[in-house]
């Protein structure tokens, strides 16, 4: 009955989430998603994504590394979708590694723009499904690497790291990880 029960919670989460996902993706294509832009400081947000998904990262008996380039460094973006965003990569990475270490990492890019990367030891994506990666209700690679979820998530992250004036790019390769990076403005401040 236990058992039971927990698959039925397991099945309703993954329904809120393919709901809440689909909403997204809808309002952001309508172009109803309004950014609150605000100061944040990276080294804060990173510490909260390591304290939330390292249990994840253990489960599997996996690595998270987090690297601050420059412990001071603040961008402009929206807070929860900036949230939104390394959950959704970080949780791919967390999917499709079964052995080894994703890291998380920020620097300085330039005068103006601070880089992050999430950069993981898993499956890879060949080179012909790459292009895959970003497509609605579609998942790169073999159906066995392929697990439960929405095909929605790096679709959202791609339209919202552009909304906030990046552009997000995937480099892989198959059976050696997968990194994704992207830019946002720095804080003057």
């Amino acid at each position: 009955i236990i058992q039971n029960a927990e698959l039925g919670i397991e099945s309703c989460r993954h329904l809120i989430a393919l709901i809440n996902d689909i909403l997204d993706i809808s309002k952001i294509e309508e172009g109803k998603v309004d950014l609150q832009i605000e100061k944040i400081a990276l080294s804060s947000m990173f510490d909260t994504i390591y304290s939330t998904m390292n249990h994840m990262v253990e489960q599997k008996k996996l690595k998270l590394d987090i690297i601050c380039g420059e412990p001071a460094l603040n961008v402009l973006a929206d807070r929860k979708r900036l949230d939104q965003i390394l959950y959704n990569i970080v949780g791919n990475a967390i999917k499709f590694t079964d052995k080894g270490t994703i890291t998380i990492s920020y620097n300085q890019k330039d005068e103006n723009t601070a880089q992050i990367e999430v950069i993981d030891t898993g499956c890879g994506i060949a080179s012909d499904e790459i292009h895959k990666v970003f497509n609605r209700f579609e998942q790169a690679g073999t159906k066995a690497k392929q697990t439960k979820g929405t095909g929605l998530g790096m679709a959202i992250s791609k339209k919202l790291v552009e909304m906030m004036g990046g552009e997000i790019e995937v480099k892989s390769e198959l059976n050696k990880g997968t990194g994704f990076y992207f830019p946002l403005p720095k804080s003057k401040i």
